[in-house]
This record gives C-alpha cells, structure tokens and sequence, in this order.
C-alpha cells in the first residue's frame, strides 16, 4: 500500500524538524520575535521560518553598542559600523565574523576562525587594539580595554596601559564568558556564578551570589540575568569623578527577562513577551534624558546599550535604535 509523504514533509516543517510542539506551545510565527513553539530558539532561528524572516530589507546576525557608535554583522557574516568614526572605530575590517563588540574608542569582532581582530585606535592608542594572538570562543570591549576567553575557558586582556586598576587581571578560574566595562571587568563562570576583578570603588566588582546565564558590564556598573530569568544589577555605590553614581541604573524592575545591557547611566532589559524595558534616567535636573530610556515598541530579539542610546534586532531580525543622534548612532543601515 503506497504513502503520499507530501503532507507529512509539510506538517513535519511547521513542527520544526519533526520535533513536535511541546504541550500548550503554539506553531512558529516565523517573524514575531517569540519562541512560540518552544523548542529553545525564536522562531526565526527555527529551519522552516529562515526564508521568511530573511525577506527583511536587512537581516542582522549580531550587534554591538558602544559610546557613541554601533557595530552589526550582517547575514553575510560581514561587519557595519555606524556613528563616531573619529578614531577609526566605525571602520571595520573585511572577512567574515560571528561576534562583535564595540567599547568607546575601540571595536573589535571575533572572526569565524575564531581570531580577533581590533581597530579605532587612531588617536587613542593604549593597547587597546594590540589584541594578544590566539584562538578565542568570545570577546568584549570595555571603555579602553578588552577581554576574550580562549579555548579552555581561561582569559586574555590588554588595553591597560595608562588605566590599570587591575582590570586587566583575570583570575584563574574556568570562564564560559566575560564583560568588560570601564575599570573592571566580570566573567561567567562554567557554573553560572560571578567573578568580578579590578575598581570596586562603586561596589561593580562586588558580585552577587547565585548563577546566572549572562552578564553586562557597563562604564562604572553591571547587569546580570540570573538562571531563574531575573536582573540583577550592582555597581551604584558611591560617586563618580564628584557626580551621583546612582541614576536608577541598577534599580532593575521585576519580572522575567531574557537579556540585558549596561550602558553609562542606563540599563535596558528585554522581556520573556519581547518588549523592551530601561531604567535610569532620573537625573534631577533632566540633562541625561536624551530618549535613551524610551525603547520603541515591538519584540525583540537581542540589545545593546551605548551612552545615551541604544539598538536592538527586532524577530524579522530588523535594527531599532533610538535615543541620542549627535553622532549619528541612530542611523543604522
């Protein structure tokens, strides 16, 4: 007796790889930003929505926020950069990568042989860009400095040159991933706990207890995702260069999440349904209030957090970004 198999193949895409929908799960909308059919991934990542949310005018791998210019890898595995171009940082190199990071003056991106590579020090050379050779699973930028985790979970950091408040001095423990900000820097353990190193003069070196699955460090605080989908931020103790540490900017709201950045003065989080939330803009007097806490509405996918601004790839894997355009941060490609 002969099968027609053509409305199983049908079915077994809408499923995700004849995976099934788990109970209570919904099928895959493809473009909305939500693992609605929870198998783990948005549902852009799903293999049968790949073709529809590729139909956006620009579909974006990653992205990266810095003071006041952004880094993006493009489907095509290929870096843009946009905004402050004054030291080269929003001159990326050719090739083909799979992270980027981008800090103040620096940018830097890990290649899909996984190298780094680093530029915008034209001008504002500490060794920020001397990046130590060597095959690395991840990267980041801090204001002047950066950190990447090697093979085998240990750390390699350089751009301290003229600020070493021991950022630069990572401990021995096994790293599964590593945030640098201004003068300090946090890695995630392999056991999701914190680790922190360098300035803790506003208590950002002072990590909570428990685990977590990611971390952001911003210029003088951090941001955490705890493993239960909570945000926990630390860092706004004390005053920075005779100005209020404290903006708000670890006062992070409750409820469940699934990312979060730490920029200067601000936080952003991306809820479990998708939205953004920011806090810390409660300067008394108005002045830090460029936009930057006020997130366009949609669902979204991954963030990134600048100076007074940020960007953030919707689930068509489309960019947002608002806030401050002195420099032109805003105009994404």
């Amino acid at each position: 007796m002969g099968v027609d198999l053509r409305g199983f193949l049908v079915l077994c895409t809408l499923l995700v790889a004849c995976g099934g929908l788990r109970e209570g799960a919904r099928p895959a909308q493809c473009s909305d930003g939500l693992d609605n059919d929870e198998d783990g991934e948005v549902d852009c990542d799903d293999p049968g929505c790949a073709s529809d949310c590729a139909t956006s005018s620009t579909y974006w791998e990653d992205l990266a926020a810095g003071g006041v210019h952004n880094c993006a890898i493009g489907q095509d595995r290929q870096l843009v950069c946009w905004g402050n171009d004054e030291n080269g940082q929003s001159s990326p190199p050719g090739g083909t990568f799979s992270d980027v990071t981008v800090g103040f003056t620096q940018s830097c991106a890990l290649s899909t042989t996984n190298e780094v590579e680093c530029w915008g020090c034209e001008g504002a050379d500490d060794g920020q860009c001397a990046v130590v050779p060597g095959l690395y699973d991840q990267v980041d930028a801090g204001t002047a400095h950066t950190c990447a985790v090697a093979w085998g979970g240990s750390v390699t950091c350089w751009g301290c040159g003229s600020n070493d408040a021991g950022q630069c001095e990572p401990p021995e423990d096994p790293i599964h991933a590593v945030s640098a900000g201004s003068s300090h820097t946090c890695g995630l353990r392999t056991d999701g706990t914190v680790t922190c190193w360098g300035d803790n003069g506003n208590g950002q070196a002072s990590a909570p207890s428990g685990t977590f699955a990611a971390l952001s460090a911003g210029t003088w605080h951090t941001c955490g995702l705890k493993a239960n989908g909570g945000v926990a931020c630390w860092g706004c103790e004390e005053a920075v260069d005779e100005e209020p540490a404290d903006f708000g900017q670890c006062a992070a709201p409750t409820g469940l999440f699934q990312a979060v950045s730490a920029g200067v003065y601000h936080s952003c989080g991306i809820s479990t349904d998708g939205a953004i939330l920011c806090w810390g803009c409660e300067s008394p007097d108005g002045d830090r209030d460029l936009g930057q806490c006020g997130p366009p509405a949609g669902r979204f996918v991954e963030l990134a957090i600048g100076k007074w601004h940020g960007c953030a790839i919707r689930g068509d894997r489309s960019l947002a970004c608002w806030g401050d355009d002195y420099f032109g941060q805003l105009s994404a490609p």
